[in-house]
């Protein structure tokens, strides 16, 4: 007697897309913050320089667009893992 195995499922487009849309922004503004901290750490000793400013202004960028993207991606995503596709 053969054993049945169950087939992979397949996750839709649409479920893969409502998750990114929700755990992205999070995702990245942990990521920035980490990386803030490690290159922080990394150049501290530099003072002033270019590369340190460059840092800040790209991690505070990540920041702000993954605070911005929060709030709308959860509530996008929710409708799309929460409506059916017809």
């Amino acid at each position: 007697m053969a054993i049945a195995t169950p087939e992979p499922t397949r996750m839709s487009t649409r479920k893969k897309v409502a998750l990114f849309i929700m755990i992205g922004p999070t995702a990245a503004l942990f990521g920035s913050a980490i990386l803030y901290a490690l290159a922080d750490m990394a150049l501290a000793g530099t003072g002033e320089s270019v590369a340190r400013t460059v840092v800040n202004i790209f991690m505070y960028t990540v920041g702000v667009v993954s605070v911005l993207a929060w709030l709308p991606g959860l509530i996008i995503g929710i409708v799309l893992l929460t409506t059916a596709k017809k």
